[in-house]
């Protein structure tokens, strides 16, 4: 068992940014997933009282998605315009 922790703590330190915020990403949409899910059973057991916070949570959960996609995407573009400058560098000194 402590094998496994060190090597999953190894692990998570060698992970890129771009990475870790992908992997927020699939945590913020399994999480809008599972409470989405949460929603609908308080509306089956009759508990709907209950959804106006569930509500609440989606949202925020919802615009923390939205954030961290626009996050992803500017670290995607900084990748980008990054490979495409180096290469112009390169070849003005050949």
């Amino acid at each position: 068992m402590k094998e496994f922790f060190r090597k999953w703590k190894k692990g998570m330190n060698e992970l890129s940014p771009i990475q870790l915020t992908k992997a927020k990403m699939v945590g913020h949409g399994g999480t809008i997933a599972g409470t989405a899910l949460g929603w609908g059973f308080l509306f089956i057991s009759g508990l709907g009282y209950w959804s106006v916070l569930l509500f609440f949570i989606i949202f925020l959960q919802v615009i923390n998605l939205i954030e961290t996609k626009k996050q992803y995407d500017n670290m995607q573009k900084f990748i980008m315009v990054g490979g495409k400058d180096e290469k112009k560098r390169t070849r003005s000194k050949d």
